[in-house]
């Protein structure tokens, strides 16, 4: 399994909309996608980092997702008015 995370700063007051971008855009749009396993979706209301760990079934699912998960990425970065800060990809290697 390998996973793709992203850490996103929005200002705090945007927090609600990342929330429902998450819930109305981002998950249905992941689902869709071959090889998607799952995806945890974290955030601080306080600072306004929101961050996601998507699972997928393979590396290659893993990058061949990559232009659309850019697309899914903008339009939350936009939605909550923030920014991009990292997207880092990793092989899973254990899970508990």
């Amino acid at each position: 399994m390998h996973a793709r995370v992203t850490r996103l700063e929005a200002p705090a007051d945007s927090f609600e909309d990342g929330i429902a971008v998450t819930n109305d855009q981002v998950i249905p749009a992941l689902k869709g996608i071959e090889g998607f396993v799952g995806a945890y979706f974290m955030g601080d209301r306080d600072s306004g980092t929101l961050m996601s760990v998507v699972l997928w079934d393979s590396e290659e699912h893993m990058r061949a997702s990559e232009e659309m998960a850019n697309r899914i990425r903008g339009n939350a970065a936009n939605a909550a008015q923030g920014k991009i800060e990292s997207v880092e990809r990793f092989e899973v290697i254990a899970q508990a």
